[in-house]
Protein backbone atom coordinates (compact mmCIF):
# COMPACT_ATOMS: atom_id res chain seq x y z
CA UNK A 1 0.00 0.00 0.00
CA UNK A 2 1.32 3.46 -0.88
CA UNK A 3 1.25 6.52 1.34
CA UNK A 4 -1.58 8.25 -0.56
CA UNK A 5 -3.92 5.28 -0.13
CA UNK A 6 -3.03 5.00 3.54
CA UNK A 7 -3.94 8.67 4.12
CA UNK A 8 -7.23 8.28 2.24
CA UNK A 9 -8.28 5.19 4.20
CA UNK A 10 -7.23 6.77 7.50
CA UNK A 11 -9.25 9.96 6.92
CA UNK A 12 -12.35 8.04 5.90
CA UNK A 13 -12.26 5.87 9.00
CA UNK A 14 -11.31 8.83 11.19
CA UNK A 15 -14.72 10.37 10.46
CA UNK A 16 -16.45 7.15 11.53
CA UNK A 17 -14.40 7.06 14.70
CA UNK A 18 -15.23 10.68 15.57
CA UNK A 19 -18.96 10.14 15.06
CA UNK A 20 -19.01 6.94 17.12
CA UNK A 21 -17.00 8.61 19.90
CA UNK A 22 -19.46 11.51 20.01
CA UNK A 23 -22.28 9.00 20.42
CA UNK A 24 -20.45 7.17 23.19
CA UNK A 25 -19.81 10.38 25.13
CA UNK A 26 -23.46 11.35 24.90
CA UNK A 27 -24.45 7.90 26.17
CA UNK A 28 -21.88 8.19 28.94
CA UNK A 29 -23.57 11.32 30.26
CA UNK A 30 -26.60 9.21 31.19
CA UNK A 31 -24.67 6.31 32.77
CA UNK A 32 -22.04 5.71 35.47
CA UNK A 33 -19.51 6.24 32.69
CA UNK A 34 -19.35 10.04 32.90
CA UNK A 35 -15.87 11.09 31.81
CA UNK A 36 -15.51 14.86 32.02
CA UNK A 37 -14.75 15.02 35.71
CA UNK A 38 -14.40 18.78 35.95
CA UNK A 39 -17.48 19.79 33.98
CA UNK A 40 -19.66 16.79 33.23
CA UNK A 41 -22.72 18.96 32.57
CA UNK A 42 -21.03 20.62 29.59
CA UNK A 43 -21.53 17.52 27.43
CA UNK A 44 -24.14 18.27 24.80
CA UNK A 45 -25.22 17.07 21.39
CA UNK A 46 -23.03 19.73 19.82
CA UNK A 47 -19.79 18.56 21.43
CA UNK A 48 -16.88 18.60 19.04
CA UNK A 49 -14.22 15.94 19.21
CA UNK A 50 -10.75 17.32 18.42
CA UNK A 51 -9.45 16.38 14.98
CA UNK A 52 -6.96 13.55 14.89
CA UNK A 53 -3.84 15.02 13.27
CA UNK A 54 -1.94 12.26 11.51
CA UNK A 55 1.65 11.65 10.64
CA UNK A 56 2.24 9.03 7.97
CA UNK A 57 5.60 7.31 7.99
CA UNK A 58 7.04 4.16 6.48
CA UNK A 59 8.10 1.91 9.33
CA UNK A 60 10.24 -0.11 6.94
CA UNK A 61 10.21 -1.16 3.31
CA UNK A 62 7.51 -3.76 3.88
CA UNK A 63 5.02 -1.95 6.09
CA UNK A 64 3.52 1.53 5.89
CA UNK A 65 2.73 2.54 9.44
CA UNK A 66 0.07 5.12 10.28
CA UNK A 67 0.88 7.02 13.44
CA UNK A 68 -0.98 9.90 15.02
CA UNK A 69 -1.25 11.82 18.25
CA UNK A 70 -4.13 13.94 19.43
CA UNK A 71 -5.06 16.32 22.18
CA UNK A 72 -7.36 14.80 24.83
CA UNK A 73 -10.69 16.34 25.79
CA UNK A 74 -9.26 17.55 29.07
CA UNK A 75 -5.63 18.10 29.99
CA UNK A 76 -4.77 17.36 33.59
CA UNK A 77 -3.29 20.29 35.55
CA UNK A 78 0.42 20.24 36.36
CA UNK A 79 1.15 17.88 39.26
CA UNK A 80 1.65 19.74 42.55
CA UNK A 81 -0.02 22.95 41.39
CA UNK A 82 -3.00 24.43 43.30
CA UNK A 83 -5.18 23.58 40.29
CA UNK A 84 -4.02 19.98 40.44
CA UNK A 85 -4.93 19.65 44.12
CA UNK A 86 -8.44 20.95 43.46
CA UNK A 87 -8.80 18.74 40.40
CA UNK A 88 -7.52 15.67 42.24
CA UNK A 89 -9.88 16.05 45.20
CA UNK A 90 -12.90 16.74 43.03
CA UNK A 91 -12.20 14.00 40.48
CA UNK A 92 -11.64 11.46 43.26
CA UNK A 93 -14.94 12.37 44.93
CA UNK A 94 -16.81 12.23 41.62
CA UNK A 95 -15.18 8.95 40.62
CA UNK A 96 -16.18 7.38 43.94
CA UNK A 97 -19.74 8.56 43.41
CA UNK A 98 -19.82 7.09 39.89
CA UNK A 99 -18.36 3.83 41.19
CA UNK A 100 -21.08 3.55 43.81
CA UNK A 101 -23.67 3.86 41.04
CA UNK A 102 -21.83 1.24 39.01
CA UNK A 103 -21.93 -1.37 41.76
CA UNK A 104 -25.67 -0.94 42.21
CA UNK A 105 -26.08 -2.83 38.93
CA UNK A 106 -26.50 -6.48 39.91
CA UNK A 107 -24.83 -7.81 36.76
CA UNK A 108 -21.60 -5.99 37.58
CA UNK A 109 -21.54 -7.30 41.15
CA UNK A 110 -22.30 -10.86 40.03
CA UNK A 111 -19.59 -10.94 37.37
CA UNK A 112 -17.06 -9.37 39.74
CA UNK A 113 -17.77 -11.95 42.46
CA UNK A 114 -17.22 -14.78 39.99
CA UNK A 115 -13.53 -13.93 39.50
CA UNK A 116 -12.31 -11.69 42.33
CA UNK A 117 -11.51 -14.45 44.78
CA UNK A 118 -8.25 -13.28 46.29
CA UNK A 119 -6.94 -10.91 48.93
CA UNK A 120 -5.14 -7.78 47.75
CA UNK A 121 -2.51 -8.15 50.49
CA UNK A 122 -0.38 -10.86 52.03
CA UNK A 123 -1.09 -11.91 55.60
CA UNK A 124 2.28 -12.50 57.27
CA UNK A 125 3.62 -13.52 60.66
CA UNK A 126 7.17 -12.22 61.16
CA UNK A 127 9.60 -11.17 63.86
CA UNK A 128 9.32 -7.71 65.42
CA UNK A 129 12.50 -6.51 63.71
CA UNK A 130 11.31 -7.78 60.32
CA UNK A 131 7.91 -6.15 60.82
CA UNK A 132 9.58 -2.74 61.20
CA UNK A 133 11.32 -3.15 57.85
CA UNK A 134 8.19 -4.36 56.09
CA UNK A 135 6.01 -1.57 57.48
CA UNK A 136 8.56 0.99 56.32
CA UNK A 137 8.58 -0.51 52.82
CA UNK A 138 4.85 -0.08 52.37
CA UNK A 139 2.11 -2.46 51.43
CA UNK A 140 2.61 -6.20 51.16
CA UNK A 141 0.70 -6.95 48.01
CA UNK A 142 -0.42 -10.44 47.03
CA UNK A 143 1.70 -10.53 43.88
CA UNK A 144 0.43 -13.79 42.39
CA UNK A 145 -3.17 -12.80 43.08
CA UNK A 146 -2.86 -9.43 41.31
CA UNK A 147 -1.06 -10.96 38.32
CA UNK A 148 -3.80 -13.55 37.81
CA UNK A 149 -6.58 -10.99 38.35
CA UNK A 150 -5.17 -8.53 35.80
CA UNK A 151 -5.00 -11.29 33.18
CA UNK A 152 -8.57 -12.36 33.94
CA UNK A 153 -9.88 -8.81 33.55
CA UNK A 154 -8.24 -8.45 30.13
CA UNK A 155 -9.83 -11.72 29.03
CA UNK A 156 -13.26 -10.68 30.33
CA UNK A 157 -13.34 -7.19 28.82
CA UNK A 158 -11.64 -8.08 25.52
CA UNK A 159 -12.95 -11.59 24.77
CA UNK A 160 -12.12 -11.40 21.04
CA UNK A 161 -8.41 -11.21 21.88
CA UNK A 162 -6.75 -14.51 22.72
CA UNK A 163 -3.54 -15.04 24.68
CA UNK A 164 -0.72 -16.23 22.43
CA UNK A 165 2.91 -17.17 23.01
CA UNK A 166 5.84 -14.85 22.28
CA UNK A 167 9.60 -15.24 22.60
CA UNK A 168 9.88 -13.33 25.88
CA UNK A 169 8.14 -15.44 28.51
CA UNK A 170 7.14 -12.55 30.75
CA UNK A 171 5.30 -10.74 27.92
CA UNK A 172 1.57 -11.42 27.72
CA UNK A 173 0.29 -10.81 24.19
CA UNK A 174 -3.39 -10.95 23.22
CA UNK A 175 -4.16 -11.32 19.53
CA UNK A 176 -7.22 -10.85 17.32
CA UNK A 177 -7.20 -11.87 13.66
CA UNK A 178 -8.67 -9.09 11.50
CA UNK A 179 -8.17 -10.63 8.05
CA UNK A 180 -5.75 -12.87 6.14
CA UNK A 181 -3.02 -10.22 6.28
CA UNK A 182 -3.39 -8.32 9.57
CA UNK A 183 -3.87 -9.01 13.27
CA UNK A 184 -4.49 -6.55 16.09
CA UNK A 185 -2.75 -7.18 19.36
CA UNK A 186 -2.06 -5.70 22.77
CA UNK A 187 0.61 -6.78 25.20
CA UNK A 188 2.30 -5.99 28.48
CA UNK A 189 5.29 -7.26 30.41
CA UNK A 190 4.18 -9.16 33.49
CA UNK A 191 7.64 -8.67 35.00
CA UNK A 192 6.92 -4.91 35.13
CA UNK A 193 3.73 -5.42 37.13
CA UNK A 194 5.48 -7.92 39.40
CA UNK A 195 8.28 -5.43 40.08
CA UNK A 196 5.83 -2.65 41.01
CA UNK A 197 3.93 -4.90 43.40
CA UNK A 198 7.04 -6.21 45.13
CA UNK A 199 8.13 -2.62 45.74
CA UNK A 200 4.81 -1.86 47.39
CA UNK A 201 3.46 0.17 44.47
CA UNK A 202 0.01 -0.54 43.04
CA UNK A 203 0.88 0.65 39.54
CA UNK A 204 -0.36 -1.05 36.39
CA UNK A 205 2.12 -1.93 33.63
CA UNK A 206 2.08 -0.19 30.27
CA UNK A 207 -0.20 -2.03 27.85
CA UNK A 208 0.92 -1.49 24.26
CA UNK A 209 -1.38 -1.79 21.26
CA UNK A 210 -0.21 -2.69 17.78
CA UNK A 211 -0.61 -4.33 14.38
CA UNK A 212 0.92 -7.58 13.23
CA UNK A 213 1.42 -8.16 9.50
CA UNK A 214 1.42 -11.89 8.90
CA UNK A 215 3.06 -12.17 5.49
CA UNK A 216 6.16 -10.27 6.66
CA UNK A 217 6.11 -11.39 10.31
CA UNK A 218 6.29 -7.75 11.43
CA UNK A 219 4.81 -6.23 14.61
CA UNK A 220 4.30 -2.46 14.77
CA UNK A 221 3.41 -0.76 18.07
CA UNK A 222 0.82 2.00 17.56
CA UNK A 223 0.88 3.28 21.14
CA UNK A 224 -0.75 2.69 24.51
CA UNK A 225 -4.01 0.75 24.60
CA UNK A 226 -6.09 3.82 25.39
CA UNK A 227 -8.53 5.91 23.46
CA UNK A 228 -6.38 8.85 22.26
CA UNK A 229 -9.10 11.39 23.05
CA UNK A 230 -10.57 10.11 26.33
CA UNK A 231 -7.30 8.62 27.73
CA UNK A 232 -8.57 7.60 31.19
CA UNK A 233 -12.33 7.33 31.67
CA UNK A 234 -11.74 6.75 35.39
CA UNK A 235 -9.08 7.36 38.01
CA UNK A 236 -6.14 4.94 37.47
CA UNK A 237 -5.50 2.42 40.21
CA UNK A 238 -2.30 4.05 41.50
CA UNK A 239 -4.03 7.45 41.81
CA UNK A 240 -6.99 5.85 43.58
CA UNK A 241 -4.61 4.05 45.94
CA UNK A 242 -2.78 7.31 46.69
CA UNK A 243 -6.03 9.08 47.53
CA UNK A 244 -6.88 6.25 49.92
CA UNK A 245 -3.54 6.33 51.75
CA UNK A 246 -2.07 9.85 51.51
CA UNK A 247 -3.45 12.93 53.22
CA UNK A 248 -2.03 16.47 53.02
CA UNK A 249 -2.12 17.67 56.63
CA UNK A 250 -0.48 21.03 55.81
CA UNK A 251 0.75 22.71 52.63
CA UNK A 252 3.47 20.41 51.31
CA UNK A 253 3.24 18.12 54.35
CA UNK A 254 1.78 14.66 53.75
CA UNK A 255 0.71 11.92 56.12
CA UNK A 256 0.97 8.41 54.66
CA UNK A 257 -1.26 5.78 56.23
CA UNK A 258 -0.96 2.47 54.41
CA UNK A 259 -3.65 1.04 56.71
CA UNK A 260 -1.46 -1.94 57.59
CA UNK A 261 -2.50 -3.60 60.84
CA UNK A 262 0.16 -4.96 63.22
CA UNK A 263 -1.10 -7.57 65.66
CA UNK A 264 1.49 -8.51 68.28
CA UNK A 265 1.62 -12.20 69.12
CA UNK A 266 3.50 -14.33 71.69
CA UNK A 267 7.17 -15.21 71.15
CA UNK A 268 7.96 -11.73 69.81
CA UNK A 269 6.04 -12.33 66.61
CA UNK A 270 3.88 -9.85 64.71
CA UNK A 271 1.04 -10.50 62.28
CA UNK A 272 0.90 -7.93 59.45
CA UNK A 273 -2.29 -7.66 57.44
CA UNK A 274 -4.88 -5.26 56.02
CA UNK A 275 -8.61 -5.07 56.45
CA UNK A 276 -10.87 -6.97 54.06
CA UNK A 277 -12.73 -3.72 53.40
CA UNK A 278 -9.62 -1.92 52.13
CA UNK A 279 -8.55 -4.96 50.12
CA UNK A 280 -11.94 -5.22 48.45
CA UNK A 281 -12.08 -1.52 47.60
CA UNK A 282 -8.84 -1.76 45.59
CA UNK A 283 -9.84 -4.95 43.79
CA UNK A 284 -13.25 -3.54 42.88
CA UNK A 285 -11.80 -0.24 41.67
CA UNK A 286 -9.52 -1.97 39.17
CA UNK A 287 -12.53 -3.85 37.79
CA UNK A 288 -14.50 -0.60 37.56
CA UNK A 289 -11.57 1.26 35.99
CA UNK A 290 -10.97 -1.35 33.30
CA UNK A 291 -14.65 -1.65 32.45
CA UNK A 292 -15.01 2.10 32.06
CA UNK A 293 -11.97 2.30 29.82
CA UNK A 294 -13.18 -0.69 27.78
CA UNK A 295 -16.28 1.37 27.01
CA UNK A 296 -14.12 3.71 24.91
CA UNK A 297 -11.11 1.55 24.01
CA UNK A 298 -13.34 -0.94 22.19
CA UNK A 299 -14.52 1.84 19.91
CA UNK A 300 -10.92 2.80 19.19
CA UNK A 301 -10.02 -0.83 18.40
CA UNK A 302 -12.96 -1.07 16.00
CA UNK A 303 -11.64 2.01 14.23
CA UNK A 304 -8.34 0.27 13.54
CA UNK A 305 -10.06 -2.96 12.59
CA UNK A 306 -12.22 -1.18 10.01
CA UNK A 307 -9.18 0.52 8.58
CA UNK A 308 -7.16 -2.69 8.31
CA UNK A 309 -10.03 -4.34 6.48
CA UNK A 310 -9.67 -1.74 3.75
CA UNK A 311 -5.89 -1.94 3.42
Amino acid sequence: MNIENAIFIFNKNKERYTLSLQKLILEAKQTPFSILKHRSNDISSSIEIPNLPIEISAVDSNFNGIHFHTKPLFEQPIFGSPEYKTYSKYSYALDRSREQQYWKIAEHEHRFNSIAKFDAFDDLIVSISESVKLKRRGHLFNVSGWLKYFNELLEIFYPDFKLCSVKKRSVKRYLKSVNVEYDLYFEYDEAELKQYLRRGSLTLPRVCFGIYRKSFDISVVIGDMKDPVVLNASMPLDAFYANETINEVAPGVFDVNNQMIAEYLPDEKVRLYNSQEFSLSLIKHLYFYMDKNRFFVSNYLHFWEDMLNEM
